[in-house]
């Protein structure tokens, strides 16, 4: 129902008006200019410094955006000094052809914004990444070209030795 050109403002006047932001996320992230821009803006919104990471897929150009909180020191014991693995939290940006996505995925994009906006200020003991991943819905589903195997195969190309990855999806889904 809402445009782009009026998604941004409205997102303004609710956070001004004390408006939940957890419920304001949710707004924007199912209003139909849902795309990696909108995350870059959120996320600047909060102070974190983004990455896209582009690569392309069937002929175009798709890009998951990265935040990165990292540890202010090296956690000892993990080899000589070295960083603790990272931890990766992370939800698709995308939806099914002819959906609005609110619950698949913007329910997990707000929750990932939500996150990213309660861990800011903190110093934890390792890095935490907060990914918003594009192509998990088909044509690309379960081919290499979905966004989070391309970060899956960025990351082992780099070394990186994830503990754990945390997916938010379709949250607070529920059907009888």
């Amino acid at each position: 129902p809402f445009c782009s050109c009026s998604a941004i403002p409205l997102f303004i006047g609710f956070v001004k008006a004390g408006i939940p932001l957890g419920v304001t996320f949710s707004f924007l992230v199912s209003a139909p200019m849902v795309n990696e821009v909108a995350v870059v803006l959120l996320w600047g919104l909060l102070g974190w410094q983004v990455a896209a990471h582009p690569f392309e897929a069937m002929g175009g150009t798709y890009r998951n955006v990265i935040a990165s909180l990292l540890p202010t020191h090296r956690t000892q014991g993990q080899g000589n000094g070295t960083a603790a693995p990272p931890l990766v939290i992370g939800a698709h940006y995308d939806t099914v052809p002819g959906s609005p996505g609110a619950d698949d995925n913007a329910s997990g994009v707000a929750a990932l914004l939500e996150l990213a906006r309660q861990f800011r200020g903190t110093t934890p003991g390792r890095t935490v990444r907060f990914v918003a991943f594009v192509n998990e819905e088909p044509p690309f589903f379960l081919t290499p070209l979905m966004g989070s195997r391309v970060h899956a195969a960025a990351a082992r190309k780099r070394g990186d030795r994830i503990v754990a990855m945390l997916s938010l999806e379709t949250i607070g889904y529920y059907d009888d």
